[in-house]
């Protein structure tokens, strides 16, 4: 019976041994690097004001933008030497998302996505025109070609006064056979970025008071409801939500949280880095490979966090200098940058050195 009981603790021994073993720590990736050779391509004579870019590399870039003076300048292609305009006219583009180089989408204003196919950009949705409205595509995410949603806004314009204007933020889906709306606020409210994550649908909203101001949230949408998930009512800061390598970063102005099965954990704050912002300003997009090389929107540059510290990477001229989406790849960075004050736009391309 001894040599039973003995036998059966030295069996309970080797298992707990073997599981602790088998126990691993959470990933933690390594500080990001920082000695990048800087290259800067202008756009020469551009009138129009940045909105997005998407490409599978930085010799195959979309650019978008919007309010241009001069035929398709509002949609180009870079392809790692020049510029092209796009000979079709397609006016005011807001959002430029895709699964490869042959399908890829771009949400405009007048209720139209189009899509690239390799060849040229066709129309796949063009929405009813009703008078006195227009619907805006803002943002395109998804995971798969039967996964798509786009979010964007119903604009009713009862007249020419600004407190006349209502807004309500919609989504739609493609889900592999046409386009569908699945949302229509209720309330006044304008949806600005949309993100799949953990098969959720993350929304940057903001939503309007009768006095004309608004609050700023990040919401979940869910069985036909949009539910909160962090929010600020004084009007006076800003929410934003950005995916990096899987993991969903949401802020609050310079609160930084990552998300994770619907419930927000404090990450970083910006005002532990000593960032003077008598100077400059966070203005919410985060780009980056992993939550240890991370890419600030800053007024005047853009910053970077390797785990530990924050620094300027790349300095502007001025404040009013900022890059408008950036893309990363293996050991290149892509920023499209808009001048306001020289009225200049501008590719910044960074390569780590060897």
């Amino acid at each position: 019976m001894k040599k039973l009981i003995l036998i059966s603790l030295l069996v309970l021994i080797i298992i707990s041994n073997s599981c602790k073993e088998g126990i691993t720590e959470p990933f933690e990736p390594e500080a990001g690097r920082r000695d990048y050779e800087w290259t800067v391509d202008t756009l020469e004579n551009a009138s129009f004001s940045v909105s997005s870019m998407w490409g599978v590399s930085e010799n195959d870039l979309w650019i978008g933008g919007y309010m241009g003076a001069y035929p398709g300048e509002e949609l180009q292609h870079f392809d790692g030497h020049k510029f092209e305009r796009n000979n079709q006219y397609i006016p005011n583009i807001f959002t430029i998302w895709g699964l490869n180089e042959n399908k890829i989408y771009a949400g405009s204003e007048f209720g139209i996505i189009y899509q690239y196919n390799g060849t040229s950009w066709k129309e796949e949705l063009s929405l009813p025109i009703v008078p006195h409205t227009d619907n805006v595509f803002n943002w395109i995410d998804g995971t798969e070609k039967y996964d798509i949603f786009v979010s964007g806004n119903l604009l009713e314009y009862r007249s020419i006064k600004p407190e006349n204007l209502h807004t309500h933020g919609f989504i739609y889906q493609y889900n592999g056979l046409g386009w569908e709306r699945i949302f229509l606020d209720d309330e006044l409210s304008y949806f600005m970025k949309i993100i799949r994550y953990e098969n959720r649908l993350y929304i940057r909203n903001a939503r309007y008071k009768k006095n004309g101001s608004y609050n700023s949230f990040i919401s979940e949408y869910k069985d036909g409801k949009i539910f909160e998930v962090l929010s600020d009512t004084t009007n006076r800061y800003d929410c934003n939500i950005n995916l990096i390598n899987n993991e969903l970063l949401v802020n609050k102005e310079n609160e930084i949280y990552l998300l994770k099965n619907g419930v927000l954990k404090q990450f970083i704050n910006l005002d532990n880095y000593g960032i003077n912002f008598n100077e400059t300003r966070f203005m919410g997009d985060i780009w980056g490979k992993n939550r240890n090389d991370l890419f600030f929107q800053m007024g005047g540059g853009i910053m970077h966090y390797n785990g530990s510290d924050m620094q300027y990477i790349y300095k502007f001229s001025n404040r009013f200098t900022m890059p408008y989406e950036g893309l990363i790849f293996k050991d290149i960075i892509v920023f499209i940058i808009q001048d306001s004050i020289n009225l200049k736009v501008y590719l910044l391309r960074g390569k780590l050195k060897e």
